[in-house]
């Protein structure tokens, strides 16, 4: 009985891993096209006030999300705000978590008073939001953290999109009468130039926008 060449055997393996490979890169390909097309489904929807003054804050003293007290809303008289989306099942929010930091002190130290950037979690869980904290502590920007309160700001999002799905991390940048101008869908690492530019763009013409009637 003839034995099988070990070596023909072994290339036979190798051009099939290669050929899976290449479906699994076209097919990551094809949600990451998919997803940066309907970011502009999001463009121009404005964001209402009462949504995101409805955002629960998170207490790191007494563990669990509540109502904003006095002063703890989310800043509503910056020029520009920058909504990130995330949530602590999220492998890739947690993986972009450090460099969502320094995109933010960049931000702030660049435009001093005039751009806010918050954090809004789709985890809902005091308990989850509790121990994923307590173990990214040291890789979590530095700034408050806000729950998306019965989803509303996900529904918003789901419902301006094709697909209806909420892809997550999400980052938004709002103009001052709270329209989304620029959308990112997934992590921002590839975007960051845009999203930089985009928020000048938006600071620039800060006060020159005739308020929504």
């Amino acid at each position: 009985m003839r034995r099988p060449c070990i070596s023909s055997f072994s290339a036979q393996t190798a051009t099939s891993m290669t050929r899976v490979l290449f479906i699994l890169i076209l097919l990551l390909a094809a949600q990451a096209s998919a997803d940066t097309g309907e970011e502009s489904f999001l463009l121009h929807t404005p964001v209402a006030p009462a949504l995101l003054d409805g955002l629960r804050i998170w207490d790191s003293l007494e563990h669990k999300w509540r109502a904003p007290r006095a002063g703890e809303a989310p800043a509503q008289k910056a020029a520009v705000l920058v909504v990130h989306i995330w949530a602590d099942y999220c492998k890739p929010c947690r993986q972009e978590m450090p460099l969502l930091r320094d995109f933010a002190q960049r931000l702030t130290q660049e435009h001093s008073g005039k751009v806010a950037v918050i954090y809004v979690a789709e985890t809902p869980s005091s308990l989850e939001m509790d121990r994923f904290l307590t173990e990214e502590q040291s890789r979590m920007p530095r700034a408050p953290q806000y729950l998306d309160t019965d989803e509303k700001l996900a529904q918003l999002i789901r419902a301006n999109r094709p697909s209806r799905e909420l892809t997550l991390p999400v980052t938004l940048l709002l103009d001052e009468q709270r329209v989304i101008r620029q959308a990112v869908i997934g992590p921002m690492a590839a975007s960051r130039a845009a999203l930089f530019a985009g928020v000048a763009k938006l600071v620039h013409l800060a006060g020159r926008v005739t308020p929504r009637p």
